[in-house]
């Protein structure tokens, strides 16, 4: 779920401790993303992150019952309204500039629903395309948060041939990751 605006950590813990959620203990900083979490029940957890690429906040509810966790999902969403899944492929599409284009790829990639879905991989494989770099970069980002067999062959082509070399560079690591989980 992306965050509308500048909705931050703050508004969560804040969120969390009014509704006795318990916090999971300092957050975690990976490459371009922060995040932090607190137990809702036993095996079921709400998490904030903090996308630097994108500029954006998101919120992922995990757990061991799907049940539970779509149950406790659709209650954050009425509570922060996220963007839509409609809204995201809406920004993807009607994107009227380069950069718009670069950030709203971002957003697909991380607010893509947790299984396959034809509309957000077809975004993500027209920004991996396209003649800018910028674009091309973000779409290896977005591609990043859920690689499918369906987009290694670009990424080994960008790997192999990109005409700018920080985008040929993104490409290899992520084809190296590709390659560890057996999927090139």
């Amino acid at each position: 779920m992306i965050l509308r605006g500048v909705l931050d950590e703050g508004v969560v813990q804040t969120f969390a401790e009014r509704v006795g959620l318990q916090d999971l203990g300092e957050p975690e900083n990976r490459d371009a993303t922060t995040s932090r979490g607190w137990k809702v029940d036993d095996g079921l957890e709400l998490h904030y992150g903090w996308d630097a690429r994108s500029g954006r906040g998101f919120l992922q509810v995990l757990g061991d019952n799907q049940a539970d966790a779509e149950e406790i999902a659709r209650a954050i969403e009425e509570h922060f309204l996220p963007l839509s899944y409609d809204q995201l492929l809406s920004m993807f599409r009607n994107a009227d500039s380069p950069q718009n284009r670069a950030q709203a790829t971002l957003l697909v990639g991380l607010g893509q629903p947790p299984s396959f879905d034809q509309d957000f991989f077809d975004c993500i494989l027209d920004a991996l395309g396209d003649f800018n770099r910028d674009i091309r970069e973000a779409g290896l980002f977005a591609a990043s948060h859920r690689v499918t067999t369906g987009m290694v062959p670009i990424i080994k082509v960008m790997a192999a041939g990109d005409p700018d070399d920080d985008v040929r560079d993104i490409a290899e690591m992520l084809l190296e990751i590709c390659q560890e989980e057996g999927m090139a």
